[in-house]
């Protein structure tokens, strides 16, 4: 894909040329329906930590204040336009400068420690843009979560293998102990049997004799 900073910047150009406004991401949640009351709130939240935590409101940056000045509505045509910053950051510093020439507005999403470089990052904020962090904390648990629930599939699989396995050797011997125990008690009657019949012919001879005596 051809994605050079000239095709980017035709690319601007059209969107514009068409009647698109640009939105950053911040500026995009701030027109959703009923969104200033929830800023609201967390303004509210966030003065009450200031409070219970006793840090003065200068070193707490404002999210309200840092939010540019928006339409009161959705415009009938927009680009949210946020750039997720996994390598090269400065090449994401070239796309910032093409929009601050073009007076758009974006937002840039950076990875710690990846693309985490303060000075890169302070241009582009310097630019007008806004500057967020690339929040995987979730992707990552969900991804522990499966590889958790994979680890206790395949745990599960193998012992029940393990036991599978046990319990075929177990009956491989105790059919082997029956077979054992029967094939004694067949050589035990065949024994008494060939026993019997040599007694038995032990006993006729003898009768024979006694016969042929008298």
């Amino acid at each position: 894909m051809d994605f050079t900073v000239k095709r980017y910047s035709q690319l601007l150009h059209s969107l514009l040329a068409q009647g698109f406004s640009f939105l950053s991401v911040s500026a995009y949640i701030r027109l959703i329906p009923n969104f200033q009351s929830e800023i609201t709130n967390l303004q509210t939240e966030i003065t009450n930590l200031q409070t219970e935590i006793s840090i003065s409101p200068s070193e707490i940056r404002n999210p309200k204040s840092e939010i540019p000045q928006t339409p009161s509505s959705l415009p009938h045509a927009f680009v949210i336009l946020r750039h997720d910053v996994d390598a090269r950051p400065q090449n994401s510093l070239r796309l910032a400068r093409l929009e601050h020439t073009l007076g758009i507005q974006g937002t840039y999403y950076f990875r710690i420690p990846h693309t985490f470089q303060p000075s890169i990052i302070q241009e582009i904020a310097s630019l007008g843009h806004e500057i967020g962090y690339h929040y995987e904390t979730l992707a990552t648990i969900a991804k522990e979560g499966m590889r958790g629930r994979r680890d206790e599939e395949t745990k599960r699989r193998r012992d029940e293998e393990t036991k599978r396995r046990r319990d075929g050797e177990t009956k491989r011997r105790r059919d082997e102990e029956m077979r054992r125990r029967r094939d004694e008690g067949t050589e035990r009657r065949r024994d008494g049997e060939t026993e019997r019949r040599r007694d038995g012919e032990t006993e006729r001879r003898r009768d024979e004799e006694n016969e042929k005596r008298l």
